[in-house]
């Protein structure tokens, strides 16, 4: 019995640790991490300043519109923390937050089935609450939809407990602190739902139900106690909103499913897999189907269907749903294998193979190889904080104009002596500046000429990898254009300022040019960190020196050739004078792991140009097998 309980300690040990090797990893401040805007909030409103909380504080574009703030209570909670722990302190916080969202639904498998069924679904589960690991205040959704939860499945095992209105001050906070707070009315709804479907004859008579409906319309009533009251109870709608620009995480999976490599898609086809046995368990136990689970799980699925975003959620009511639906079929399973020859020797077999698979998954989660793009360990990264370093000690003037990605990070470093061009929350913008104003500066050369008009900016502020469509090229232009000077560079940003005579100081000694970028990046280019020598060669690229960038890329690409994505860039540059090279780099890049449309369609054009018309044609085939509607969108 003892050696029992050791094993599931063991075990439940191990699944934390999983768990957790994909929570613990550093802060990025400068590639849109909102985190950094939230200390700033938290820090203005201890001070007693509250116009952040209905006004558009730090942009000097629209400081007039009108504004919800959902989650100034997490940024408070968040500032207080910082000041206590830092950015180490609250990478652990946010860790401790959802690993014990993760053991509240466990333990909710476990009432509703046995230890092993709920460990062995928690592997799914698990890869898909991967999706969502960020600090930021949607985490304390997750807890509290966990919470939520829990005391649900404790009322419905003891109707007399008063414990279920804990769910009250639960709300008051959860409406200050995220816009996700309507889930927590929604499941009270569901569950009185369920109560009413299954004893609709007694259910006004009923205590249970006349506690539940108490507590529904206390949630409700607590829900308005905030500071922009009925408006921002009705905030969650506007989720829905067009912002006029394109928000990634309110793109539906399969946007990434077509457009990123298949590791990075890992919790998407998670999801997708547990969508599906979670069906196919209800349909099993259709008979005494648990139709509050059945309600959640048919509104997460859907959500998590329509938008990245949600799909974390759908894992929460994944692991009790189908350990509820799926009991008896592992216990019939658990039964025949012990009548088998093995018997025990089966079920000890099958327990150890568990364990060393966890730990194999535990392994790859510490070796980053689950966590692509994300460095491991507390804190911020070793460039978090240089970019505006460098503004704040050169001294740099505004009017700055930046992207949407450095918003945040420019917000936390800098106001309030500057104020920024664009904020990083789409909301606090209208969406016919966003759409006219800001998309028209980036897209167009009349445009960004006609704003840069009307605004006199003196410092142009830039995140090298944001994913707008339009960046890249505008980058370019802006380097080449005499009315602006690079003055820095670093792996996350890059700085620019007017060509004038107030900048002339810091032009003449910081400027970087194609003659001079080699010595100017030599840091960048030394240092023994991937993406430093991948910006590097960007760099060089960017400033059309392609010698220096082809060199440093093959040079990335002999020390992490398991990096698909530098292969794929390899064989742009040797398309149009080595097709045959180019075609190596490609295929190199897909056997790497970059299986994109973009990568085989890049294979596709490389084989047409050495005649291997057969293999261009099999590419082709293969990306209108991964996105169908490719080919029509170029």
């Amino acid at each position: 019995m003892a050696s029992n309980k050791f094993i599931k300690i063991l075990v439940f040990f191990l699944l934390l640790t999983l768990y957790g090797s994909l929570l613990i990893y550093k802060i990025e401040l400068p590639s849109g991490d909102d985190m950094a805007r939230h200390l700033k909030n938290g820090e203005l409103i201890l001070r007693g300043d509250f116009r952040i909380i209905y006004s558009n504080l730090y942009t000097y574009t629209e400081p007039e519109h009108p504004f919800v703030n959902h989650n100034w209570l997490f940024a408070v909670m968040a500032h207080l923390f910082y000041l206590g722990i830092g950015w180490a302190g609250l990478v652990i916080f946010k860790t401790i937050v959802f690993l014990a969202a993760f053991c509240l639904v466990f333990a909710i498998a476990v009432r509703k089935s046995n230890f092993w069924l709920a460990s062995v679904l928690s592997l799914p589960t698990i890869m898909i609450l991967m999706a969502r690991t960020i600090l930021r205040p949607e985490m304390m959704s997750f807890l509290f939809i966990a919470i939520s939860l829990y005391l649900l499945a404790d009322l419905n095992e003891h109707p007399q407990s008063k414990r279920i209105f804990w769910l009250i001050p639960v709300q008051l906070i959860w409406v200050n602190m995220h816009l996700f707070f309507i889930v927590g009315i929604a499941l009270v709804g569901g569950f009185l739902i369920e109560k009413f479907i299954k004893d609709y004859k007694n259910f006004r008579k009923n205590q249970l139900t006349k506690k539940l409906a108490f507590l529904l319309l206390a949630l409700i009533a607590v829900s308005l106690i905030n500071p922009n009251g009925l408006e921002g109870a009705l905030y969650p709608v506007n989720i829905f909103n067009n912002y006029g620009i394109n928000v990634l995480e309110n793109y539906p999976p399969s946007y990434f499913l077509k457009s990123s490599p298949p590791l990075d898609n890992i919790p998407i086809r998670f999801f997708q897999w547990a969508a599906v046995i979670l069906a196919v368990s209800f349909l099993i136990n259709r008979r005494a189907m648990p139709i509050f689970y059945f309600l959640a799980a048919a509104a997460t699925a859907m959500g998590g269907f329509m938008m990245f975003r949600l799909l974390s959620f759908f894992g929460l009511v994944f692991l009790p749903a189908a350990s509820s639906n799926l009991k008896n079929i592992f216990i019939w399973l658990k039964n025949k294998f012990k009548k088998s020859i093995l018997g025990d020797n089966l079920e000890r077999i099958s327990i150890i193979t568990f364990i060393i698979f966890i730990c194999y998954l535990i392994f790859l989660g510490n070796t980053g190889s689950l966590l692509n793009y994300k460095k491991l360990g507390l804190g911020l990264t070793a460039n978090s904080n240089q970019a505006a370093n460098f503004f704040i000690e050169q001294d740099l003037q505004g009017p700055i104009f930046n992207d949407f990605d450095s918003g945040s990070y420019l917000i936390y470093r800098l106001y309030p002596r500057w104020k920024v061009f664009v904020d990083n929350r789409p909301e606090a913008h209208s969406a016919t500046f966003l759409s006219e104003t800001y998309m028209s500066a980036l897209s167009s050369e009349d445009g960004w000429q006609n704003i840069d008009a009307q605004y006199g900016f003196n410092t142009i502020f830039l995140y090298m990898y944001s994913r707008n469509g339009h960046m890249r090229s505008f980058t370019i232009n802006r380097i080449y254009d005499p009315n602006w000077r690079l003055v820095y560079a670093n792996s996350y940003n890059l700085i620019l300022v007017r060509n004038n005579i107030e900048n002339k100081k810091v032009i003449d000694e910081f400027e970087i040019t194609p003659e001079n970028v080699q010595i100017k990046l030599e840091g960048l280019s030394r240092s023994q960190n991937y993406d430093d020598q991948v910006a590097a060669a960007d760099i060089y690229n960017l400033l059309g020196r392609f010698d220096l960038g082809r060199e440093k890329l093959y040079s990335v690409a002999q020390k992490w050739p398991e990096k698909g994505k530098i292969w794929l860039v390899l064989g742009y540059l040797e398309l149009e004078k080595n097709p045959v090279m180019a075609t190596a780099h490609f295929e190199r890049a897909i056997s790497s792991g970059y299986k994109t449309p973009e990568a085989y369609a890049s294979l596709g054009t490389s084989y047409k140009r050495i005649g291997e018309d057969e293999k261009a044609e099999e590419a082709f085939g293969t990306v209108l097998k991964i996105d169908p509607s490719y080919f029509d969108s170029k």
